[in-house]
């Protein structure tokens, strides 16, 4: 009863050493394939030098959680880049609609024989020539302001 006790015991104990010590070969065999064995079939056949341990639990949970953190700031930066070009799509539309406005409003400058504008009685009051040029000028600044030019 005492050497089935023993048996029970040591045989597991052994059988991990044993797999813990396990010896792999690599050689190439005469098809130029590398093979891997637990027993050398020729006298060139290289000695591994390969520790194994068992699995530990805590490490496989620990590499899964900074796997799932780093997904999760992957997609926040990812998040983060797509509403930055998302503003940068409205900056750029709204920039060509005041680029717009600013050469319409040049354009009116340029061609109208004479500029005015309606008083609070609903009466025109026409521009100077210093009043004139100084819209031309407001016209010149906005366009360089809005546009790419």
């Amino acid at each position: 009863m005492n050497r089935k006790l023993l048996t029970a015991v040591l045989l597991p104990a052994l059988l991990s050493v044993a797999a813990d010590a396990a010896e792999i070969y690599r050689e190439t065999d005469a098809s130029g394939q590398t093979v891997y064995s637990d027993r050398p079939a020729s006298a060139g056949a290289n000695k591994l030098s390969i520790k194994s341990r068992p699995t530990d639990p805590a490490i496989i949970e620990a590499d899964k959680n900074r796997l799932t953190e780093r997904e999760a700031k992957r997609e926040e930066s990812q998040a983060k880049a797509a509403a930055r070009a998302e503003r940068n799509r409205d900056i750029q539309a709204q920039r060509a609609e005041n680029c717009k406005k600013a050469q319409a409003y040049k354009t009116r400058v340029d061609t109208a024989h004479r500029l005015y504008e309606i008083d609070e009685n609903g009466d025109r009051r026409y521009f100077s020539a210093a009043e004139h040029d100084a819209a031309l000028e407001k016209a010149r600044a906005q366009i360089k302001e809005w546009c790419d030019n």
